[in-house]
């Protein structure tokens, strides 16, 4: 997120020309988001990103960009979008089902960002929608109060932050690993070379 005024500052529809639409639940709804995006920012750029399962979309959405969210590739991907700057990032409301993408629109550097229902209805987020967040995110069930949301939000926001932190650990691991194991075996083809030559001398 590009900070906390993303969720402070007001939607100014008349400035919006980037979007970006992140695929947080089903592919069936995009298609009809996207005409939705078009009417209420006309003249806008649309950048669309969907999950690997549902890569046979492309061209059946007309975006000016359309990319896939591939898992082996998602720091890379991050990356590159961060890179951006967008006047709209759109996401689908979470049901609790799984999402590899739920988090990223809040990774994004956006100025604003709207949310989608299952009915295709919108509307902005910012402070005032704390508890949709924390359902987005399936951190609280039922009825909620700000302060509960809050919280819940703040405790997911750590838990995201240790298995982030946890999942580099791992892969820095298992590439030290691997290296260290590569290190090895030259050393022990080199010492066996050696040891040939100097029987061969």
């Amino acid at each position: 997120m590009s900070g906390p005024l993303t969720l402070l500052r007001p939607l100014r529809y008349d400035r919006v020309r980037e979007v970006l639409v992140i695929q947080t639940e089903t592919g069936a709804q995009l298609g009809g988001i996207v005409e939705r995006v078009r009417g209420i920012f006309p003249g806008c750029r649309i950048h669309l990103l969907v999950r690997e399962a549902d890569r046979g979309l492309a061209g059946a959405i007309d975006v000016e960009q359309f990319d896939v969210a591939r898992w082996e590739e998602r720091f890379d991907l991050l990356s590159r979008l961060r890179r951006r700057r967008y006047d709209v990032t759109v996401l689908q409301l979470g049901t609790g089902g799984p999402s590899e993408l739920r988090l990223l629109p809040f990774l994004m550097r956006t100025k604003s960002l709207v949310a989608f229902n299952a009915s295709l209805d919108y509307f902005p987020l910012n402070v005032f929608r704390l508890t949709t967040l924390a359902h987005h995110f399936s951190l609280v069930q039922g009825e909620a109060g700000p302060l509960r949301a809050t919280l819940s939000l703040l405790r997911g926001a750590v838990l995201a932050a240790a298995s982030t932190a946890a999942s580099v650990v791992v892969l820095l691991a298992s590439v030290g690993g691997l290296e260290l194991r590569g290190l090895w075996r030259r050393r022990r083809r080199a010492s066996r070379t050696g040891v040939a030559g100097a029987r061969a001398a």
